[in-house]
């Protein structure tokens, strides 16, 4: 018979630690401290890992820091209830729950510091003349024959703390950082504590409360959004193929490799948005896949990438001609492409037709499954050996227009 008290084995908790979901080792770890060897040194394995300056998230659990407001009595706010549901502020707040500048963190030894963003200048003018324009707001609303009086409520609601701070009046709410729990939409556990130091401070907290002491993490996809302070421990080590970047800095994401372990290299797919990053970084160049959400203020034929996929719905045709008559002009290597999602049919159809009109372009119509929609294909000649061939996809039971695809092939046709 089994003694029923029977501890497990290290290499039975191992096991056991290496199959759970992550969201339930940290529980694990809290609740059982003599589990915490162990745990750090089990690999933490977790499919979608996103890390931003307020939240984490791991696979469907997400952990947000943000700061809340309790009124005193039992009255609250609509507008308050639904910010204090939705997480709270996600900034540095006064008394009042009004954003306050922060001044730059002193890095330590033990964490890297992305975004240590300094003060916001002219922000209490800006401030005053959010105030100005919602008391204006208000003033229109009551002057219409029908006034939208929720509205009016809501407006008023919103002008509660800078009227206060102006009178110097004690407010009639507390102010608390938050931690909420949440599964997909449903809402599992919050903690609130006194807001007594920046909220940032909160969120290093739990960052090193949950991967300080860890091997490597293990993670299929990453996403790592720096777009505001993010505090990162200098030991933390991340093994992953597909990295989602968003940043606010220049360079950030040179501070970001050394958390990145070697096996990383090559990416299978980069995604940032494109503000503030080096698109030709080593990083970003030798991934197999460029996704790019959004093309604002970027020139595509600068980017030294073989597979490129747009994922933003382009305005009209120019940016598309404009890589076009670049891959004309410097002739990429053979694979080199190019694939623009999200295309109503009348961005194709523009398309073709304006390549109906050259004379060194010639048109196919062809009926492959995935093509029924728009059958059409465009071949363009490169060199003696080479041709970009540009054509759409379709998409589910060919209804609609999935992507226009832009590609350098080997010659298939006689010279």
């Amino acid at each position: 018979m089994y003694a029923p008290n029977r501890l497990l084995s290290y290499q039975s908790s191992k096991c056991v630690l290496q199959y759970l979901p992550a969201a339930l080792r940290f529980e694990f770890s809290h609740r059982c401290p003599g589990i915490r060897s162990t745990d750090n040194l089990t690999p933490l394995r977790i499919r979608n890992f996103r890390i931003s300056s307020l939240t984490i998230t791991v696979d469907d659990v997400r952990y947000k820091i943000g700061v809340i407001k309790q009124y005193h009595d039992e009255h609250i706010p609509m507008q308050c209830d639904k910010r204090n549901s939705a997480g709270g502020f996600r900034y540095v707040v006064d008394q009042y729950g009004l954003l306050v500048n922060k001044e730059p963190f002193e890095q330590c030894q033990d964490e890297i510091i992305f975004s240590n963003c300094g003060k916001e200048t002219n922000l209490l003018e800006g401030q005053e003349m959010d105030a100005f324009n919602i008391r204006s707001k208000v003033k229109q609303l009551m002057s219409h024959p029908y006034p939208d009086y929720e509205l009016i409520k809501a407006l008023n609601e919103n002008l509660v703390p800078y009227n206060l701070r102006r009178e110097g009046i004690i407010p009639p709410y507390s102010v608390y950082v938050q931690l909420q729990i949440s599964f997909g939409h449903f809402i599992k556990h919050v903690e609130c504590l006194e807001y007594k130091q920046y909220v940032y401070n909160a969120m290093k907290y739990l960052i090193w409360k949950f991967f300080t002491g860890r091997k490597t993490i293990l993670t299929q996809n990453f996403g790592f959004y720096c777009e505001d302070v993010v505090r990162l421990p200098r030991e933390m080590r991340i093994h992953t193929k597909n990295l989602h970047f968003k940043t606010s800095e220049i360079n950030t994401i040179r501070q970001l490799k050394p958390f990145l372990v070697p096996e990383c290299f090559p990416l299978d797919s980069f995604k940032t948005n494109g503000r503030n990053i080096e698109m030709n970084n080593d990083i970003i160049r030798t991934s197999k896949l460029l996704l790019i959400t959004d093309t604002k203020d970027l020139n595509l034929g600068q980017i030294e990438h073989s597979n490129i996929r747009l994922l933003d719905m382009m305005a009209d045709r120019s940016e598309f001609f404009a890589l076009l008559r670049h891959w004309l002009e410097n002739a990429p290597s053979v694979g080199t492409s190019f694939s623009l999602r999200m295309v109503f049919r009348y961005l194709a159809e523009d398309v073709f037709k304006e390549l109906e009109r050259s004379p060194v372009v010639t048109i196919r119509k062809i009926a492959r499954r995935r093509r029924l929609h728009f059958p059409l294909q465009a071949l363009i000649l490169l060199n003696d050996y080479s041709e970009v061939k540009v054509h759409c996809k379709s998409g589910r039971n060919n209804r609609w227009i999935q992507s226009i695809n832009m590609k350098v092939q080997e010659t298939r046709r006689p010279v």
